[in-house]
């Protein structure tokens, strides 16, 4: 498969460029690091595996998610909690479930949400609605607290021999 990975600027690559890297050695036939131009030399001089395409803004992003062969998308690692960040995220989202006629592999696009990811799916008035059957959250021990409070304090231990595999299943 093809892996995307949405990058914060400047500064802030390294979390998405080993993701890039991590889903190269994990079987994925292709990756690319969609980052802000401010930070495309940084990303390329340093990715060699990795493809990179600029992306400016969240319509540069739904443009580039219309491509069919991208099944997989990661969002979160270093993309930070400003603006740009907050409508890429969006854009990611509004992507990520099937829209009209869409082909086979983007219905079952996976959608991978990490780090600042989370926190912005915090802050929406709905957090989990839009998210498709294929999201899969990669929540810390804090993200997951606040993310999930009743299972977090399930695992607390206020149920007895509540596991972690309970509260994944929860």
């Amino acid at each position: 498969g093809h892996v995307l990975v949405v990058t914060g600027g400047i500064g802030q690559t390294g979390a998405a460029r080993r993701a890039g890297r991590g889903a190269l050695r994990s079987g994925a036939g292709a990756g690319t690091l969609a980052t802000p131009p401010s930070a495309l030399m940084d990303v390329a001089a340093q990715s060699t595996a990795v493809m990179c395409r600029s992306i400016k803004d969240g319509e540069a992003l739904a443009g580039c998610l219309e491509d069919a062969r991208i099944n997989v998308v990661c969002v979160g690692p270093g993309l930070g909690l400003d603006a740009r960040a907050a409508e890429l995220f969006e854009a990611t989202l509004s992507a990520a479930p099937p829209r009209g006629e869409r082909t086979y592999l983007m219905q079952c696009r996976k959608l991978i949400l990490d780090a600042d990811a989370l926190t912005l799916l915090s802050r929406r008035p709905d957090p989990f609605s839009g998210l498709g059957p294929h999201t899969v959250l990669t929540p810390h021990g804090g993200d997951f607290a606040w993310l999930f409070p009743e299972i977090s304090e399930k695992l607390a231990g206020r149920v007895q021999g509540y596991s972690k595999g309970d509260a994944v299943r929860d």
